[in-house]
């Protein structure tokens, strides 16, 4: 997304943008009543390394109004690092 200036509007909400790696299986997991394991998003880690990839290639498009990253869980958990690489790139976009 580096160098498009041309770029005026970006939806990347509902791309779980920030789903890591599954997280080990509880012991006492089982199928037959919990289901598949590893459907839930809470079953992942969180990974902010996408949204502050994001954050950093945003900033060279000065055509860029609209940015919606909702339902990404960006913040989830404490982790605001990504919440943060955002806010310091919205500014940029000129």
């Amino acid at each position: 997304i580096q160098n498009n200036g041309a770029l005026t509007s970006m939806d990347i909400s509902n791309n779980k943008l920030t789903r890591g790696k599954l997280k080990e299986k509880p012991s006492w997991w089982e199928e037959r009543h919990h289901g598949t394991y590893g459907l839930d998003d809470d079953q992942y880690e969180t990974d902010m390394t996408g949204i502050i990839a994001l954050a950093d290639g945003i900033k060279n498009i000065g055509a860029l109004t609209s940015l919606n990253v909702s339902n990404n869980r960006i913040g989830f958990g404490g982790n605001v690092s990504g919440v943060e690489a955002l806010a310091a790139a919205i500014p940029e976009c000129k």
